[in-house]
């Protein structure tokens, strides 16, 4: 037995659930950059056609089979690499999680995940059926196997019958979440399935954000001493290529190569063009956190076809930074902060905001603009509604208490059923204004200032219908700032 040099790529990509001729071109693309860095192997990410999670999507026969069409098409424009791609996978009646082992325009060999993660966010049971083979293949006297996530995260999965089958690389590809330290539980988790099974591992994974989850990439290669040897970047796509080192049959003598998948490539290393050099790198936890945010909020705003976010600015720390946030993932002009003051509002809070929209303006975020004004709240402050940039012609809501404030006095004075439950609740602020007047039970009302309520939350629990007496009040609950009443709506 000697050693033989291959080249192998691994493919982190941002794909997007449903999007089968997005994330197929981006497939071919990242083939193409492989195979001119002289790549033999390039790998991809867990169900990288239909993307991750696609969930209740294959339940739907069309989709399974529109999945399939992608791949075929795909497939006939590969050549002279091989491609380990995933998608969802159909025989008979049962789906799989899969892999295709692509070479010179046709798919080698299909591998079906056996183990299958039924827990947090992974629910995989619901919909794939586990795999049974553990098949290798060989190339130009290099036996790899593929296997997929869950597969390589227990020593009873099919990595120790590969290893046995004479596997000296195991590609597996991974579609693995992110949470605050993932990386080290992921070498930890492959460090050891590579020095007990004397095999280099080439760990494939996601990246970019879908629905609630975050994908880190960050994906590694590591030697047969478990020593990472190569590592991606994170939190952005990459194309990460590495020379390993690997013992190779000399001759297909072992009995293991009667049952391998022969891939007809001949490595011809002195040819390949010279790697660059990757300098190390290391997050810093928070850092890491921050770009996790950044990622899963920009995925989540573009892959649902979202252009804009509004932000209610509060001038607290919660709200500063998401804002922050919100302006780095999105840039300035995706964001519109709002500020809606009440007559509890300090002038402290708005200064902060007005000191945080001129902060984000100096470093690119959003520029204070359009100010609606509203009456003065006698407490310092003028009710003004201070915003980023924003839509001069979608001001933001407030609150209408014309008919909110009579409506609680009403009910409250005909015994409709709120009672106790709303001791403490003052339905209309307004000390001190010169239109205010006192109900009967000390209520003050206000007839065109914005409403105030002690408790929001027993408010809001009721709602304004469960509020109204018998026969009915006028429905005007809100308005928007400058302009009439609205009719509808509670």
């Amino acid at each position: 037995m000697g050693h033989k040099k291959v080249r192998v790529a691994i493919a982190q990509i941002n794909t997007t659930v449903g999007d089968l001729d997005g994330n197929a071109q981006k497939i071919l693309d990242y083939v193409e950059k492989a195979r001119a860095a002289g790549a033999d192997i390039v790998s991809f990410p867990e169900l990288a056609v239909c993307g991750y999670p696609p969930e209740d999507l294959l339940l739907k026969h069309a989709f399974i089979r529109d999945n399939l069409d992608a791949l075929s098409t795909l497939v006939k424009k590969i050549g002279d690499i091989v491609a380990v791609i995933g998608f969802a996978d159909k025989a008979g009646r049962e789906v799989y999680n899969a892999a295709a082992v692509v070479y010179d325009k046709k798919i080698r060999k299909v591998y079906h995940k056996i183990l299958l993660p039924n827990y947090g966010v992974f629910d995989e049971k619901r919909y794939f059926a586990p795999g049974r083979e553990t098949p290798v293949f060989v190339m130009d006297g290099i036996v790899f196997a593929v296997n997929i996530c869950e597969d390589i995260w227990h020593d009873e999965g099919p990595t120790r019958p590969q290893a046995k089958k004479g596997a000296r690389l195991i590609v597996n590809i991974n579609s693995s979440p992110y949470h605050a330290g993932k990386i080290k539980l992921r070498q930890r988790i492959v460090r050891r399935q590579a020095v007990g099974n004397k095999v280099f591992v080439s760990y494939t994974n996601l990246v970019g954000g879908q629905d609630e989850l975050v994908f880190d990439g960050q994906s590694m290669i590591l030697d047969n001493r478990g020593r990472r040897v190569a590592l991606a970047k994170a939190f952005e796509e990459d194309l990460l290529v590495e020379d390993l080192d690997i013992p190779a049959q000399i001759r297909a003598k072992a009995k293991f190569f009667r049952d391998a998948v022969v891939i007809p490539k001949e490595i011809r290393y002195e040819e390949k063009p010279p790697l660059s050099k990757r300098e190390p790198y290391c997050l810093k936890p928070l850092d890491e956190v921050y770009r996790a945010l950044i990622l899963g909020l920009k995925d989540y705003i573009s892959k649902n076809g979202f252009e804009r976010v509004i932000i209610g600015l509060s001038g607290g720390i919660d709200s500063s930074l998401t804002a922050t946030i919100a302006v780095d993932a999105l840039g300035r002009d995706a964001v519109c902060g709002v500020f809606m003051p009440s007559v509890y509002t300090s002038r402290e809070s708005k200064e902060d905001v007005q000191k945080l929209a001129l902060v984000q303006d100096e470093i690119g975020g959003p520029e204070p603009q359009d100010v609606v004004r509203g009456p003065d709240d006698g407490k310092g402050g003028d009710g003004d509604h201070a915003g980023f940039r924003g839509y001069p012609e979608e001001p933001p809501l407030q609150f209408h208490p014309g008919a909110v404030g009579e409506e609680l006095l009403a009910e409250d004075e005909i015994g409709g059923g709120v009672g106790d439950d709303l001791k403490g609740l003052r339905t209309v602020v307004g000390q001190g204004h010169p239109e205010a007047r006192v109900g009967e039970k000390g209520r003050q009302h206000v007839p065109d200032a914005r409403l105030v309520v002690d408790d929001q939350d027993r408010f809001l629990r009721h709602g304004v219908r469960s509020l109204s007496p018998p026969g009915g009040y006028p429905r005007r609950s809100f308005r928007r700032a400058g302009g009439s009443p609205s009719s509808g709506g509670s």
